[in-house]
């Protein structure tokens, strides 16, 4: 509306409705109506559909699109106002394009409301692999993403809520623990929504898990130390096992990182933070 310079604007999911409108000619203010329910009856969504429809209609004015400039112009503040936002919202998300394996996908204008997640367009996910798949939690892929191997992670937004709130709150984690992605933890790429119908969350693919790897006790020091770090920074990791503990080779180097903080919670109980330090350390043993 902003840009194309109307007065009138509808904005709906399946379950709720949102009526905007621009307060005056030649400014950018909305007026954003009460949440209008699909289910409601007093009035019903129907009516206020029609009710708002006669409004537009004898409440005409002439259209006045915004020049080139001017929408230039909008841009930037709104580019600007997200890297302010940047730094301050750790819990928002970015919109993102995506479809099925080896499709080109157009082109998407995207912005960052999160400080470490990419700022750039998304053009495609390739070569999509399945992983795992469960009803009750994210399907996963290894995928190719800028030429580089990554893990996507993705829900139905509409049929998984269970599992759409675990990945949100495994990009807060993410956030929290951000000075460590690359380190202990993966670095995350991309979270958001694809397509509006889809939570995905995209990190660098690591290698392998530990379950059926040699541990010498250089090894087993250095898993330590990363869960450490992570304790660190107030998260329990809340699921503990081989699987969610990677290696990655770099010539005779490893490197050891963790994974799957759906489950983790934020604390900083040091008895807590301490059972899952011993934890770790029985499972070692295996």
């Amino acid at each position: 509306m902003r840009l194309n310079g109307f007065r009138y604007g509808v904005l709906t999911t399946y379950e709720e409705t949102w009526f905007i409108k621009r307060t005056t000619q030649h400014t950018n203010d909305l007026v954003v109506s009460p949440t209008i329910s699909s289910s409601g009856t007093g009035p019903t969504l129907l009516q206020c559909y029609l009710w708002f429809i006669r409004q537009a209609h004898d409440d005409e004015w002439t259209l006045d699109t915004p020049t080139d400039e001017e929408k230039d112009g909008l841009l930037e503040r709104d580019d600007h106002q997200g890297d302010r936002r940047g730094t301050e919202d750790h819990g928002s998300t970015i919109d993102v394009i995506l479809h099925n394996q080896r499709r080109v996908f157009p082109k998407t204008r995207s912005r960052t409301r999160t400080g470490n997640v990419s700022r750039e367009t998304v053009v495609a996910l390739d070569n999509l692999e399945l992983i795992s798949r469960d009803d009750e939690s994210a399907q996963t892929y290894k995928a190719s993403w800028k030429d580089r191997d990554v893990v996507l992670k993705k829900c139905d937004i509409w049929n998984q809520q269970p599992v759409v709130e675990e990945l949100e709150h495994e990009a807060r984690v993410y956030q929290v623990l951000q000075k460590l992605q690359g380190y202990n933890i993966p670095k995350l790429n991309i979270f958001g929504i694809a397509d509006g119908m889809e939570m995905v969350l995209v990190t660098d693919f690591i290698g392998v898990d530990i379950s059926h790897e040699r541990l010498d006790y250089s090894d087993k020091k250095k898993i330590r130390e990363a869960l450490s770090a992570i304790h660190s920074l107030g998260v329990l990791h809340g699921d503990i096992r081989p699987q969610n503990i990677l290696v990655k080779r770099e010539g005779p180097v490893r490197r050891f990182f963790f994974i799957d903080f759906g489950l983790s919670m934020f604390t900083t109980d040091k008895e807590k933070l301490q059972q899952e330090a011993d934890i770790l350390g029985l499972r070692l043993s295996w």
